[in-house]
């Protein structure tokens, strides 16, 4: 197929052609280059942008860094699998601030770098020292857009498919790293003396090393900062003792695959590996920052459930025998999850005996980080019953009364929501929540568009005598697609109701990713805030959608099962959300569970006695 055939087509089907992203590189940067002299490859050199000089400078006496940014599958690529023994082959790292200028009160701006190749075993290479000023600045000049062919890039090549750092660059192109290699006196590379160019054929040890010197503006003489030994593995190291690559230390450890820095969403898993050579036994520690890991001495770092806090810069120092390597530092970035776990819905499907027989709903909205408003529905619907089987005017709550609390504070109530309320109707119809069956119906709604954050509560109860079965519903309303880390969640939902003999409480996860909840149910431990007439022992059973028990408990300092949260464990999560302590050996029961996005059920029944008033509650576990 003809490229201007593919290309239009691509165009008539809305799809562009990808975009192949350039090598970023800033002022300030060290080069390296490679230019072979014939063979595979002289028509090109590879360049990579090893980071800001900043990296190399002040490094303390003794310290060894791994340079990633350097893939030697882009040396095979470009110049062959023989590349380490070619004596055709050269390389050289280069840099500058920008050229020399007059500054302030007349001080002189921008500074150079370069490297010089080590030509004896385990020696420091001559310090090259500069011509005049306006050689300097002549150099300085000419090396600026070397490195910036194209605005902050380098050369204005494109990265290659190995690194996001490194770009092939045809040889003939002005400002390439063989045009600039010209030797011409006072021109770019040629002002450094002796020249910058290093065979890649070791000659000292394993590595082929060059020094590399800063020259600052005024200065006579340039200043050793630390070598680079290239290995013949591709592997790149800088270090601040000269001896480090010398053929005493041979055996010293080589990073030949640096960690990689990782972006993650809060709750994920994170393993970080390197792969190191040398003289074995090797030796590992990991650091956050400067601190280092405590336990973490294997060549992989796993973090579990990370958050925030795991944030930060990371590094590895890999040891032996004849000495020791740092990493280059990665990083971790925690970043929130889009769409968390989060409880989304409670219902409970129950029955009111007769006149001044209610129950009461309780929902805490919040969580750490977040702010705002909620908007939620709040549902009791009896007559709409009787659109399901088992369900007629006989047997439902024929007139449903709803009683909303903020705090102790009454805000509304609702009895029959006949009004037909469009906020209702769009709510229910965004939930999914059942239709009710008409607007004229007996049952009760209430729509809140900004419930803020704190404790609430609803009382349903029958107007006048009305008795019989009814659906109690809490939906929260917020659409997943405007939901982020900062909006406010229902971390907390109950159910306060007499239970003869059994009461079943559907709740719904919502969100795209598991969350920890800790269901209880409390007879006996909530007698100390005055309540009577509760449950003596209530047993709980956890099912899912397809209605299978996932977990049960009798009574909470009890595990049932192998994977059961232990008495220690419930205590901590309650601890943790802020619950009322459960007595110690009391008969409540308890669960600690880690559920996906979907809908479950929690069946609250008398395990021995008689049955009585039980407090349900779910609760969202950080």
């Amino acid at each position: 197929m003809k490229k201007f055939f593919l290309t239009a087509l691509i165009a008539a089907l809305g799809l562009a052609l990808p975009v192949m992203a350039q090598v970023q590189s800033n002022l300030g940067d060290l080069i390296l280059g490679f230019r072979a002299t014939g063979g595979q490859g002289q028509n090109v050199n590879l360049e990579v942008d090893l980071g800001s000089v900043s990296q190399f400078q002040g490094v303390a006496t003794g310290t060894t860094l791994a340079i990633s940014r350097l893939a030697a599958a882009d040396l095979v690529a470009t110049y062959g699998s023989n590349w380490a023994t070619r004596t055709d082959l050269y390389w050289g790292i280069i840099g500058t601030n920008g050229r020399v200028s007059s500054g302030p009160n007349g001080s002189l701006i921008g500074t150079l770098w370069a490297t010089n190749a080590v030509k004896s075993d385990g020696s420091q290479s001559q310090a090259w020292t500069p011509g005049s000023r306006s050689a300097q600045n002549n150099a300085a000049s000419i090396i600026e857009p070397v490195f910036l062919g194209a605005p902050g890039s380098l050369n204005g090549a494109s990265t290659t498919s190995n690194s996001a750092y490194s770009a092939v660059v045809n040889a003939t192109k002005a400002g390439s790293y063989s045009t600039q290699d010209s030797f011409q006196v006072n021109v770019s590379f040629g002002f450094f003396n002796p020249t910058i160019d290093n065979g890649v054929k070791p000659v000292t040890g394993s590595y082929a090393v060059s020094d590399l010197y800063e020259l600052n503006p005024g200065d006579t003489i340039s200043h050793y900062l630390g070598s680079f030994g290239l290995a013949a593995n591709g592997s790149l190291t800088f270090s601040t003792a000269a001896s480090y690559f010398s053929s005493s230390t041979a055996g010293a450890p080589v990073i030949t695959t640096a960690p990689a820095s990782q972006s993650v969403v809060a709750g994920s898993n994170v393993t970080f590996t390197v792969a190191a050579s040398g003289t074995s036994p090797l030796s590992y520690q990991w650091y956050n920052g400067s601190t280092a890991i405590s336990g973490a001495t294997s060549s992989t770092l796993t973090l579990s459930g990370v958050a925030s806090a795991n944030a930060g810069n990371y590094s590895v120092k890999v040891s032996n025998s004849s000495g020791s390597i740092l990493s280059t530092g990665f990083s971790l970035t925690v970043g929130a999850v889009p769409n968390p776990g989060r409880l989304i819905n409670l219902s409970v499907l129950t029955s009111l005996s007769g006149p001044g027989d209610n129950f009461t709903f309780g929902f805490t909205v919040g969580g750490a980080g977040t702010s705002g408003n909620k908007p939620m529905l709040m549902r009791a619907g009896g007559p709409s019953l009787t659109q399901f089987n088992g369900y007629s005017t006989a047997n439902v709550l024929s007139d449903p009364v709803m009683v909303f609390y903020s705090g102790s504070t009454k805000v509304t109530q609702n009895i029959g929501w006949g009004s037909g309320d469009q906020s209702i109707l769009t709510a229910a119809a965004a939930v999914g929540a059942y239709p009710y069956l008409s607007t004229t119906s007996k049952d009760s709604a209430i729509y809140v568009s900004a419930v803020p954050v704190g404790g609430d509560s609803i009382i349903v109860s029958g107007n006048g005598a009305s008795t019989g079965a009814v659906l109690a519903e809490l939906y929260d309303s917020t659409p997943s697609a405007q939901f982020n880390s900062t909006t406010p969640r229902l971390i907390n939902v109950s159910v306060l109701k007499n239970v003869g003999p059994v009461i079943t409480v559907g709740f719904v996860v919502g969100g795209s990713t598991n969350m920890n909840v800790l269901v209880r149910a409390s007879g006996p431990s909530i007698v100390q805030f005055g309540v009577g007439g509760t449950m003596a022992d209530p047993k709980l059973t956890l099912f899912n959608s397809a209605q299978t028990a996932i977990a049960s408990n009798d009574d909470w300092g009890t595990p049932v099962g192998t994977s059961a949260a232990s008495a220690t464990q419930l205590s901590n999560a309650a601890s943790a959300v802020g619950a009322f302590a459960l007595g110690t050996g009391s008969k409540d029961a308890a669960i600690l569970q880690s559920l996906a996005p979907g809908s479950y059920t929690v069946q609250v029944s008398a395990s021995t006695g008689s049955t009585g008033l039980a407090l349900l509650e779910v609760y969202e576990v950080p």
